[in-house]
């Protein structure tokens, strides 16, 4: 553990929370000894390679969260918050939330797009389908995870 970004400031705060996610990428062979490029790069892969395929619904979010949460342990943005500024600026210019806020709003909605993405296509292909229907203007993609 003490090869993973971030111990030294872990252990001085008692932070479980790290390490419970250094655990998931140690699990998951992203450690300190690949560089941080391959790493990232590898953990991004890894979420974007991901398939449910036969798991229960249950265990495809964990699995998917626990990607997801060793890639941004790396610093990695998951969403390419940078391609979404405009959506962030019209958030916050509504005056209903703070930049902050709007960063998550957008982060979720990108997560939530990318799990479904990777939802088995056999079991639900039809309803992954009627989510979106572009040429007709619809979009019914739900705003976060729980949606």
């Amino acid at each position: 553990m003490t090869g993973v970004p971030g111990y030294e400031k872990a252990k001085i705060q008692y932070d479980p929370i790290w390490l419970l996610k250094s655990i998931k990428g140690i699990y998951i062979r992203y450690d300190a000894n690949i560089k941080k490029s391959i790493a990232l790069s590898s953990a991004l892969e890894s979420i974007l390679s991901f398939r449910q395929k036969n798991r229960s619904n249950d265990d495809y979010y964990k699995e998917f969260i626990a990607l997801v949460d060793v890639y941004e342990q790396y610093d990695g943005t998951f969403g390419h918050l940078s391609a979404y500024e405009d959506d962030i600026k019209c958030l916050v210019a509504n005056g209903s939330v703070t930049e902050a806020q709007a960063r998550k709003k957008v982060r979720e909605r990108v997560l939530a797009s990318s799990f479904l993405e990777r939802a088995d296509t056999q079991t639900y292909g039809i309803r992954k389908r009627d989510l979106t229907n572009y040429s007709l203007g619809i979009d019914k993609h739900p705003e976060n995870m729980a949606g």
